[in-house]
């Protein structure tokens, strides 16, 4: 997987809410062999990879707010 796919799955994150990082995130693959104990939840292995983002790549994260432009469809005064 990319760097950005790991990213992506990672944070829950839709390819439109990812900015910045260097210009390689979406074209270097890497391939991920871990293992955990027992059967951990979907979420604790998001939190594992989280983590591991953190350790070997010490990406930082944070949030802020983006305005964008919103469309709503509605029905015409007269119907549709």
């Amino acid at each position: 997987m990319t760097l950005e796919q790991l990213i992506l799955q990672a944070y829950a994150l839709k390819q439109y809410q990812l900015a910045g990082g260097p210009g390689w995130l979406p074209t270097e693959r890497f391939d991920l062999d871990a293992k955990s104990e027992g059967q951990p939840s979907r979420e604790e292995m998001m939190a594992m990879l989280r983590t591991l983002l953190t350790d070997r790549f010490q990406l930082q994260t944070h949030r802020e707010p983006v305005e964008q432009n919103i469309y709503a469809i509605v029905v015409a005064k007269g119907g549709a």
